[in-house]
C-alpha cells in the first residue's frame, strides 16, 4: 500500500488545465490545485429533507474531530470523478452503486492552514439514502460519527442566518450544536452553493 503522503495526484492550473502529477504531500505543501470527490447524503422524511455530515476521526492528520461533507476523498492521478465512490465504502462501510450518485457540480475550494494550503477542484455528488438504516459500520480510522440535520436548517446556518445547526448524531441520538468553528473550513460559498443545490435535487 502506498503511504498517504506519497499518493500521486493530478495537478491543475486555476483554470482547470492539467499540468502533470505530484505527491499528495507536495500538493498540499505547495498549494497546488487537485481533484477531490465529495458526496452529500440526503434522506427524505415526512417532515422534510435531511442532510448528513460526518465527524472526522480524532486521529486524522488534517481537521481532526471536525464535521465535514458526508463522504470526501482525493482523486488519484488518472482517476475520473465517479471513481471516488470507493470513499463511501472506505469511510462508511458499505457500497453504493454508481447509479445512486447524482453529479451536482464542480466547486473550487481553498483552505489556508498554518502548515499547508488545500486547493481543491471538488466534484460534488448527491446520494439519496437513510444512513440510520445501515448501523454502526463506520471506519474508526476515518470517521468518528455521522449525524443529520434538516436541510433548511443547514442552509440557514451556511448563509449566516443562524449561528449554529443542531446535528442529530446517529449512534447516540444526541444533538450536537455545530458552528463554523466545528466544521472543516471550506469556503462559505462552498457550503452555501452545495447545500442550496441539494434543495433542488
Amino acid at each position: 500500500m502506498v503511504a498517504e503522503g506519497s499518493e500521486r495526484l493530478d495537478i491543475f492550473s486555476p483554470e482547470g488545465k492539467w499540468l502533470g502529477t505530484d505527491t499528495r504531500a507536495s500538493v498540499h505543501r505547495l498549494g497546488l490545485w487537485h481533484q477531490t470527490f465529495h458526496a452529500w447524503i440526503t434522506t427524505v422524511k415526512p417532515q422534510g429533507t435531511y442532510v448528513w455530515f460526518q465527524q472526522r476521526a480524532q486521529q486524522k492528520q488534517q481537521y481532526p474531530g471536525l464535521w465535514d461533507v458526508t463522504v470526501a476523498g482525493h482523486l488519484l492521478a488518472g482517476e475520473e470523478p465517479y471513481d471516488g465512490i470507493r470513499e463511501v465504502h472506505e469511510e462508511l462501510g458499505f457500497a453504493v452503486p454508481l447509479t445512486a450518485c447524482r453529479y451536482m457540480s464542480v466547486e473550487q475550494d481553498q483552505i489556508h492552514m498554518p502548515d499547508f494550503t488545500d486547493r481543491e477542484i471538488c466534484h460534488v455528488f448527491q446520494i439519496a439514502l437513510d444512513l440510520s438504516a445501515f448501523g454502526p459500520r463506520l471506519n474508526p480510522d476515518e470517521v468518528a460519527a455521522v449525524g443529520s440535520v434538516p436541510l433548511e436548517e443547514a442552509i440557514a446556518w451556511a448563509m449566516g442566518a443562524a449561528p449554529a445547526m443542531m446535528i442529530r448524531v446517529a449512534a447516540s441520538g444526541e444533538a450536537a450544536s455545530v458552528t463554523f468553528d466545528d466544521v472543516v473550513p471550506h469556503t462559505t460559498s462552498y457550503y452555501v452553493n452545495t447545500l442550496k443545490a441539494l434543495a433542488t435535487m
